[in-house]
């Protein structure tokens, strides 16, 4: 496998050229940069996002507001600003996309349950907790509800091991929820 590694920021190599093997890659002017390995294109973003957490987000983000079965792959490579083989590269299908999108925002979500729960007090924790929900949702102007409870709907009948990883985050969740609430009760 031959690759190039460019040891400096992306604004000090956005506008020059690039030459890999003897070829030469004109002025770059996006915020991606191809690498060629071994004949196969494998996209790096220069912003903190590797082209695997690009896909994952804009499927979260798609998944989120139109649902699993109605986001196509189509939508998620255009979405995402990849090929398919890109996307392929990564995940074996959207059944696997989906899978790894789900686990991947309950861990996020999971922290932010953690990290919102402050306070001395039981009852302060859980008023933080509902504070920042708030905050998030309005955020977001209240578009899409909840992710894992629209998973869980859309998947209960038709997809069990998607279903399960969603019940799982509401598990976790509400685990935490429990031992703040016991403890209040003290």
């Amino acid at each position: 496998y031959q690759y190039a590694k460019v040891d400096r920021p992306f604004s000090q190599v956005a506008h020059a050229s690039i030459s890999l093997n003897n070829v030469s890659f004109p002025a770059l002017k996006s915020a991606t940069l191809l690498v060629l390995l071994a004949g196969d294109v494998i996209m790096e973003s220069t912003n903190g996002r590797s082209t695997r957490e690009r896909i994952l987000d804009e499927a979260e983000r798609m998944f989120h507001r139109k649902g699993i079965g109605a986001t196509s792959i189509n939508n998620l490579i255009e979405a995402a600003d990849v090929q398919r083989g890109t996307l392929y590269h990564y995940f074996s299908g959207k059944q696997e996309l989906a899978m790894h999108v789900i686990r991947r925002a309950g861990e996020k979500h999971m922290s932010f349950v953690e990290q919102s729960l402050s306070g001395n007090t039981p009852q302060t924790q859980l008023y933080s907790f509902l504070d920042a929900a708030l905050d998030r949702h309005r955020e977001t102007r209240f578009a899409g509800g909840c992710l894992f409870g629209n998973i869980a709907l859309e998947a209960s009948g038709e997809n069990p091991e998607i279903a399960e990883i969603a019940r799982n985050v509401f598990d976790e969740w509400a685990d935490v929820m429990a031992r703040v609430i016991e403890a209040g009760q003290e």
